[in-house]
């Protein structure tokens, strides 16, 4: 289990280069005038804060039970990624909102600054991803941090794009509608994560062992109602329990 475990070290150098990456873009967005490129940056920035909890959560985590905990403290990651992924769609709302507001009231927007920006933002996600990469499949929590940084690596392509775009074309229009297509999918990959969370912290049963039961109570309740079909079936099937 152990081996299954991000470092320390690992969840250190996801912060700096989210850090990193947060200021350059903030610097990069008010330069260009980008929307997307300032929304990269703070969810660059929620991205930060959320590595930090999701560190501390997976420390809490490895603790032993005790008389108190008697389950031990493995339930603390499961918190962290429900708020990760809580925070995701907090952000997708907001962009959404911005967005159609600058749909409204378009602005100049300079893409070879957001070009540029945008391929140091995805350089510095695509490493951020690998350094958690291992860890994704083993604990929820470290998955909703690493769909954290992939989100912002494809919002960094979707940026990459519409600059190579706005450096040859003026369309005010692109940027905010970059905006809305990354928002909607930070929120698609965020609701499955809320859902898995939620039904690990109401003790619901796995699919598979539900779907299962559901079969087998489908067959008791079938076999019930052709034994009862028949009076003749059920009389003898009923005497058969008689004592002798």
């Amino acid at each position: 289990m152990h081996n299954n475990r991000v470092s320390g070290g690992r969840f250190l150098a996801v912060t700096i280069l989210n850090v990193a990456i947060t200021i350059v873009e903030i610097i990069g967005g008010l330069l260009s005038g980008s929307l997307a490129l300032l929304s990269d940056a703070f969810h660059n920035l929620g991205d930060s804060l959320s590595i930090v909890l999701g560190y501390f959560a997976q420390s809490i985590a490895g603790r032993p039970e005790n008389h108190r905990r008697t389950y031990g403290y493995r339930r603390a990651e499961i918190l962290a990624a429900m708020l990760n992924a809580l925070f995701l769609i907090v952000v997708s709302v907001f962009l959404i909102i911005e967005a159609i507001k600058h749909l409204h009231h378009p602005e100049h927007v300079n893409g070879p600054i957001m070009l540029t920006v945008a391929i140091v933002g995805l350089l510095a996600n695509l490493i951020s991803a690998g350094l958690l990469q291992g860890g994704s499949h083993h604990s929820l929590n470290v998955r909703a941090t690493y769909l954290h940084v992939l989100s912002d690596a494809l919002s960094s392509v979707a940026v990459i794009l519409g600059g190579l775009v706005l450096t040859f074309v003026n369309l005010p229009w692109l940027d905010p509608v970059l905006t809305i297509a990354v928002a909607l999918y930070i929120g698609y990959e965020a609701i499955p994560i809320i859902h898995q969370t939620l039904s690990i912290l109401m003790q619901s049963a796995p699919a598979s062992t539900t779907t299962k039961s559901n079969r087998t109570c489908s067959e008791l309740t079938g076999s019930s109602t052709s034994t009862t079909s028949t009076p003749g079936r059920s009389m003898n099937t009923g005497s058969s329990f008689l004592p002798t």
